[in-house]
């Protein structure tokens, strides 16, 4: 007698595979904000000052990063319909995500020099 889950076309792979995907984006983000905190935690002990400066708008790269993602989404997409080469798809999501990040470093910059005036 078969399991409802391997019966329905579900395989040991298609759950196995996401689940360690997840499991290593975690472990990615934990070791990193590990390792800013004991490093933070560091240069206090040492005397040091650690300059915190609020940012005016902190989701303004996150937010243009992923517009520009979710535009290399929609252009795979569209190239998908007619039938195009896979790497003209994700060399897209790939560009428009790049190109995502740079226009916010570039606002990032603008709005910076605007508050020093």
């Amino acid at each position: 007698m078969e399991s409802l889950l391997f019966s329905t076309g579900m395989t040991l792979q298609n759950i196995l595979v996401p689940l360690g995907f997840f499991a290593f984006v975690l472990l990615i983000v934990y070791f990193v904000t590990l390792f800013n905190y004991k490093t933070k935690k560091a240069i206090i002990e040492h005397g040091g000052d650690i300059d915190v400066k609020k940012k005016k708008f902190p989701y303004l790269e996150a937010g243009i990063t992923l517009l520009g993602f979710s535009l290399g989404l929609a252009l795979s997409g569209v190239i998908s319909q007619y039938n195009m080469p896979k790497t003209l798809q994700f060399s897209g999501i790939l560009f428009f995500t790049a190109a995502g990040m740079i226009s916010a470093y570039f606002i990032r910059k603008k709005i910076e020099k605007k508050e020093e005036k």
